[in-house]
């Protein structure tokens, strides 16, 4: 069933573009920053030990998150985008989305037998309940990124957050003298709760509330969602696996205590990512309601944005590692604060490709992306069981670094060439690079901050540099071609 966009032409403008990014950004920050508040509880709450064996079973769910995700929120912006009854693609998501949980869980299972012990497993399946409301109301989140409204996705979000930081401070008042099993309880218990108050925030009322016949889907509608949304969801569960296996290594190798400091670098960095990254939320949405014309033009602006606040957040990752460490966790996790810096250049190379992504998903080549991202994931596996008996946490940092800039590069040179002059290649490549460079000056010693500072403040001007001409008719990379990016003919 088809319906009238929802989206007029003059609300995809570069001045609404920004503005939205900056919206989603600073809502996403504000529940990052609630999440770290958590975390910070926890590590105190927990100890380092079982904090280490908490952050095993965080890390596996959210590969099952991933997994029943399957790309669904991506492809229901798509259909809404061409029109589609958007009741009718909010519901087909949530039946579609039950269906890839079952799969996550049987994922889930064998894994945790296999290479957890009792204390992990335990900690894996109290988040499973939250995690599953979660995902029952991806597809809401989906029609408030459609409709623009990125305020309302990120007051939620903010909102969960809120709740699930104030029950585990609750728990922390009396909870240090429980047994570990009653304290992994009352902190799933926490996350159940933070996570029904965002699907709850979401749900539309009044002029809002959802257009189109008040009918249930039918399975084909599912089954359509779901194999429109698999190579993207392949993609996407690949990609997270890619990023957290690094963590289920460290765990089936043994190395609890350092886990855990691993997982606070890990922490700082996801938080960053995510906050940052929301932003190409922002370009996904305009480029969806856009024609083919114009979509162009939105992702390398977008991407240029990203690329801008990656450099910035890289550098704030490595320059205030030991604060940021400090709050999470406190003194007892040392190790975190060369991870982390070790960690920085993930933020750019993550952030910089995700506009790529984007492209390939609009432009219905997603299949694309499995491919990228199981040599990715396999690159990372490898390096991992290479270097971590060699160099301990510092070896995974190494080996997630080196596979997410592989990734990276594969991923924007497929979308250039899907779609010429949408992908910024020289503000991607000096941040990639600079970013680099100055995060491992930044951590082969203390008295390389200086020098990394000067080394980013370098790369950031570039970088702005180079945006202008991003936001301009003229690509500097490519000096009398023609450009996709003109803007539309005032005739």
């Amino acid at each position: 069933m088809r319906a009238a966009p929802l989206v007029e032409r003059d609300r995809l403008s570069g001045r609404s573009l920004v503005s939205g990014s900056a919206v989603q950004m600073g809502g996403r920050a504000a529940a990052i920053v609630l999440q770290a508040a958590s975390v910070a509880l926890l590590t105190r709450l927990l100890g380092q030990a079982r904090f280490g064996d908490f952050s095993a079973g965080l890390a596996t769910v959210g590969i099952v998150a991933a997994v029943a995700e399957f790309g669904l929120t991506a492809m229901a912006v798509v259909r809404m985008g061409r029109g589609e009854a958007a009741r009718s693609v909010v519901r087909s998501c949530a039946l579609a989305s039950l269906v890839t949980g079952l799969v996550g869980l049987a994922i889930a299972v064998p894994t945790s037998f296999a290479l957890f012990d009792a204390s992990k497993r335990l900690a894996l399946w109290v988040l499973l309940p939250g995690t599953a409301v979660e995902l029952g109301g991806i597809g809401l989140v989906a029609y408030w990124q459609h409709r623009l409204a990125f305020a309302r996705n990120a007051l939620a979000s903010a909102a969960g957050q809120a709740v699930g930081c104030a029950l585990v401070a609750v728990v922390l008042l009396d909870g240090r003298r429980l047994g570990e099993s009653a304290q992994f309880l009352a902190v799933g218990g926490a996350m159940l709760a933070a996570s029904a108050t965002v699907v709850a925030l979401l749900v539309p009322r009044g002029p809002d509330r959802l257009a189109g016949a008040p009918r249930s889907p039918a399975a084909r509608d599912v089954r359509s969602l779901l194999l429109a949304a698999l190579p993207l969801g392949l993609a996407g569960s690949l990609s997270l696996m890619h990023m957290r296996a690094d963590q289920v290594i460290l765990a089936a190798l043994g190395y609890r205590r350092s886990l855990a400091s691993y997982a606070i670098a890990y922490q700082v960095l996801q938080g960053v990512v995510v906050a940052v990254g929301s932003v190409g939320a922002v370009g996904f949405s305009f480029m969806a309601a856009s024609s083919s014309g114009d979509r162009a033009r939105h992702a390398r602006r977008s991407a240029a944005l990203l690329c801008d606040l990656g450099v910035v957040a890289s550098a704030g990752v490595a320059l205030l590692a030991p604060v940021a460490v400090y709050l999470l966790g406190g003194s007892s996790y040392d190790g975190a604060l060369h991870v982390s810096r070790l960690l920085a250049p993930v933020v750019v190379l993550s952030v910089g490709n995700t506009m790529a992504g984007r492209v390939l998903i609009v432009e219905g080549r997603a299949r694309s992306l499995v491919y990228v991202a199981s040599g990715a994931l396999l690159v990372n596996v490898a390096l991992c069981l290479l270097l971590i008996p060699r160099y301990g946490i510092g070896g995974a940092a190494v080996a997630t670094v080196s596979s997410e800039a592989l990734g990276a590069a594969l991923v924007v040179a497929i979308a250039e060439r899907a779609v010429p002059t949408s992908q910024p290649v020289a503000i991607l490549v000096v941040a990639a690079v600079g970013s680099t460079a100055a995060a491992l000056t930044s951590a082969s010693s203390s008295g390389g901050v200086p020098v990394s500072l000067g080394l980013w403040a370098a790369t950031l001007v570039g970088c702005l540099l180079l945006s202008r001409e991003a936001w301009s008719r003229r690509d500097p990379l490519r000096a009398g071609a023609p450009c996709a990016l003109e803007e539309p003919d005032a005739r």
